[in-house]
């Protein structure tokens, strides 16, 4: 078979690594076998020069083979994109194939691959209404035409006005739809970089630590201290000085794959930010809720305050590494879920009982860590069956400020209410609400012992020497 498209091999590929399956018939989408800096995909790649690289019936078995492939050997299954749609003269017998692609490719949310798509220009129809949306990330070239609509179609309509503005990379990754926006000079660095982290290596976690000190507790007397003055761990949660989840990903894992919005039209967030993360060599999946260290940067993330399509961003992570078998973690520091009337007409209330949902009943190994404030259903929306509190954090079910406005009409009493919230790290594990406390001391070497112990079980006898234990 000829291949009229080696530009996107390049781009994508090591060099002179695919080699084509055998028995496929010249179509606008053919599949094989590459690697992305050494690592193994199977890849379907379209060909827009060959009938509008259109969704045929054996464009499809070409495309099936790869998913097949896939899940045979357990590799990534890589789609490079670039259709106007079905191939309309086929009538219904095309329409049909965008049903049978989706029902293989659900057999690799059952079997845990990781599916990666390139949206290039154009992508659009059926192609995109179909198997093109449904992979797990989403890469966009810069200004690639995307859309469920042809502009040739509505010719002469009044739905025709705007929307060939609409129908851009850039407004798909500004609501939400698209993960990244990659140019193609740099697509091959970037999928090597996330398939080195997708791909476990050999190396020894508990060789990365080298912590001599108790870095955590169990038994709530421990903590007793934390109770003379609650207020004061209020504010040190709140303090500015505190580690941003940025921080956290900066110090714990040796890199990162932010992967953006919710998938529904939420747009993106600066406010919950999360990825594939490489940690001591394994991959995970992190979610954090970001503040900012100065009041401009609390501003842009909202103070913490997760609106609608930040919970549901971070559902869409949960099942991911659900679907992936990755461990989980979420690191929490937010002081409510957004109050505002938009959140009220997005469902906020409903993303954050799905959360709570999904966490609960989630199938995979994950831990929370409350980092900071701990705030209401905004905060339990992220917490883990395994959840911990750092020392100076805070967990309640109101901020003091709301409490005193409630009980005694007066926010000034904020001081006192913390006194009737048990809003501590003492008080929470005192109540077994958390797993156990993590010392602020050496913070990051300690939380690297509760991630090795609680997500990868490679610490058991480090655990029991630096971790104080009630027997």
């Amino acid at each position: 078979m000829q291949i009229n498209f080696p530009n996107y091999f390049s781009s994508v590929l090591d060099n002179n690594s695919f080699t084509i399956y055998p028995d496929q018939e010249e179509e606008s989408i053919i599949s094989g076998l590459g690697t992305i800096g050494g690592n193994k995909v199977s890849l379907a790649i379209s060909d827009f020069s060959y009938k509008g690289g259109s969704l045929s019936r054996r464009s499809a078995q070409n495309l099936i083979r790869a998913i097949e492939e896939s899940i045979a050997l357990s590799v990534p299954l890589l789609l490079v994109i670039s259709s106007g749609g079905v191939r309309v003269h086929e009538g219904i017998n095309g329409l049909i194939q965008m049903s049978e692609v989706i029902k293989e490719l659900t057999r690799c949310k059952k079997n845990g691959i990781l599916t990666i798509g390139i949206l290039t220009n154009p992508t659009m129809a059926g192609v995109f209404s179909s198997y093109a949306t449904l992979l797990d990330i989403l890469i966009a070239e810069p200004k690639a035409t995307l859309g469920f609509t042809g502009l040739r179609v509505l010719e002469g309509t009044p739905l025709l006005e705007g929307l060939k503005e609409k129908q851009t990379s850039e407004n798909y990754f500004k609501n939400g739809f698209i993960d990244r926006i990659i140019e193609k000079k740099e697509l091959h660095s970037e999928l090597k970089r996330l398939l080195s982290i997708f791909y476990a290596s050999k190396s020894s976690i508990e060789h990365s630590l080298s912590s001599n000190n108790i870095f955590c507790t169990n038994n709530a007397e421990d903590l007793s201290y934390l109770t003379n003055n609650p207020w004061d761990t209020v504010q040190l949660s709140r303090s500015l000085e505190r580690p941003q989840t940025t921080d956290y990903i900066n110090n714990l894992f040796e890199d990162i794959f932010f992967l953006e919005g919710d998938r529904l039209g939420g747009g993106t967030s600066n406010t919950l930010i999360g990825g594939i993360a490489s940690f001591g060599g394994k991959p995970m999946i992190i979610i954090g809720t970001q503040k900012g260290s100065t009041f401009e940067e609390r501003k842009k993330t909202n103070f913490g305050m997760c609106k609608t399509s930040c919970y549901r961003k971070g559902i869409r992570l949960m099942k991911l590494a659900e679907k992936l078998r990755l461990p989980l973690m979420t690191l929490i520091d937010t002081p409510a879920a957004d109050p505002s009337s938009q959140s009220e007409d997005s469902g906020i209330a409903y993303a954050i009982s799905e959360s709570i949902e999904t966490m609960i009943n989630l199938n995979t190994n994950a831990i929370s860590i409350i980092t900071g404030e701990g705030g209401s259903g905004g905060a339990l929306a992220l917490v883990a069956k395994q959840n911990y509190m750092l020392e100076k954090s805070i967990f309640t079910v109101i901020p003091p400020e709301g409490y005193s406005a409630i009980v005694w009409k007066n926010r000034m009493r904020a001081p006192e209410a913390t006194n009737k919230l048990d809003l501590t790290a003492y008080h929470a594990l005192k109540n077994k609400h958390i797993q156990g406390v993590i010392y602020e001391n050496n913070l990051f070497e300690n939380i690297k012992y509760v991630i090795a112990d609680s997500l990868f079980k490679t610490t058991d006898s480090l655990m029991n020497i630096h971790c104080k234990i009630k027997l």
